[in-house]
């Protein structure tokens, strides 16, 4: 059935004072279904307005701009019209006033505009960006990919990608596969990158995300071992040379601080140097870092890492992520040890908890582990730093002393005094 659009103009008055001129509204109409008309840029005296002929009346040079500006926005609902007709998809009246107030049809959909952005980051591989950062961008494609398909909207124009789509996009992450908040949060600020991106490139005219925000996650909580569980790992006789070189992994990691991405990177003798304390230290740039942002890793190489690097004659056996986290389960399980608590980004937060416990400073621990701030560092070990400054407090003015009335008056000595009511309780001096 064939779709029939109408375009009416209307005259709004914007006080009772007929003197004063109003605004000239447009209401679209597909199939019987109107929308509530919004204004246009036209204002007019009322006595000046043709309802009949839809313009304004006269000749003059005011009355030809009025009319010229209306005759824009009908030509480009036509053209708006004209596009759905072409592809062969239905449209609403609902549907055209978005997409006329967004600034109209960019040439490539959704997906296509992620692919010219996608061409575009990989040209600077090696510039601005990683190969690994590259491979994160095209995960997330991926994943748009599926949930377009998904909603049978493979076409999807960038301009529709609104808020609400957004929240979808964000729920089929979280319930169809399973993503955690912080992910599902991370792959929707990536289609609001490529549609920035858009608009710098004059693809899009409008980011229909604009504005859009998501609520931070809760913190987590801080995950790592003690040196007793830490101990365990790394003394465990793993029968499985598999499990025994991802436990020696793992505990690398946890003696140096390395991401899993760096500990694969990982080469020697091209990444440590003599320090002129005589220990070996490794100079790394994190794979996490961009370009013209580098996240310099300046770490120590203590025994324990010394120990299991001379056991493989310097050259870890890194195997891959999903692996390595398979056998860490095991690992975990012959330890003794929850499985929440062996993954190889627990090995890094270990790090940083067995420095700060040391002693060792905030802003070494910071350059340690690589992060981009020490800000960084401050919120993910903050209670680690609290109990830190409560120890070095009572390490230089003793522990605190509990005073007397601290304490619940059932445990306090008691003068007899013939009654039993709290007031007459006493406290020995």
């Amino acid at each position: 059935m064939k779709q029939r659009m109408l375009i009416r103009f209307l005259f709004r008055a914007n006080t009772t004072d007929k003197a004063r001129p109003g605004t000239i509204t447009v209401r679209v109409t597909v199939d019987g279904e109107q929308t509530t008309p919004f204004a246009t840029e036209v204002k007019v005296l009322y006595k000046d307005w043709n309802p009949g002929q839809q313009r304004v009346k006269g000749r003059g040079e005011a009355a030809d701009y009025a009319n010229a500006k209306l005759k824009r926005v009908r030509d480009a609902f036509e053209e708006l019209e004209d596009h759905f007709i072409r592809e062969k998809t239905p449209y609403t009246a609902a549907a055209l006033v978005k997409l006329y107030k967004a600034g109209g049809y960019s040439k490539l959909n959704l997906l296509e505009l992620f692919d010219s952005f996608l061409q575009e980051k990989a040209s600077l591989v090696d510039v601005e960006i990683s190969t690994s950062t590259l491979a994160v961008y095209r995960t997330r494609r991926r994943s748009l990919e599926a949930f377009l398909k998904a909603r049978e909207e493979l076409d999807m124009r960038p301009e529709t990608f609104d808020h609400n789509t957004a929240d979808a996009y964000f729920h089929w992450l979280r319930l169809s596969k399973s993503a955690g908040k912080p992910y599902a949060q991370k792959t929707l600020e990536c289609v609001k990158q490529v549609l920035l991106w858009g608009i710098r490139r004059k693809h899009l005219t409008t980011n229909p995300m604009a504005g859009y925000t998501m609520r931070k996650a809760a913190p987590k909580e801080l995950i790592f071992l003690d040196l007793d569980e830490l101990g365990r790992v790394s003394y465990y006789p793993f029968s499985l040379q598999a499990v025994q070189r991802a436990a020696d992994c793992f505990v690398f990691q946890c003696w140096t601080g390395l991401a899993y991405a760096d500990l694969a990177n990982l080469r020697i003798p091209r990444d440590v140097s003599r320090g002129h304390d005589g220990r070996r230290w490794l100079k790394i740039v994190r794979q996490k870092s961009t370009m013209d942002k580098p996240y310099e890793c300046i770490v120590p190489l203590l025994p324990e890492a010394e120990r299991i690097l001379a056991r493989y004659e310097q050259q870890l056996p890194v195997i891959s992520n999903q692996n390595y986290n398979r056998y860490l389960k095991e690992v975990a399980a012959l330890c003794g040890l929850s499985v929440e608590r062996l993954t190889t980004h627990i090995g890094r937060k270990t790090a940083g908890v067995l420095l700060l416990n040391a002693g060792v400073r905030m802003e070494v621990v910071s350059k340690i582990l690589g992060h981009s701030s020490i800000k960084m560092t401050e919120r993910i070990y903050a209670k680690i730093l609290d109990k830190t400054i409560a120890e070095d407090i009572n390490r230089v003015f003793g522990a605190p002393r509990k005073h007397p009335l601290d304490i619940g008056p059932e445990r306090l000595p008691m003068r007899a005094t013939g009654t039993d009511g709290p007031a007459d309780w006493g406290i020995y001096g």
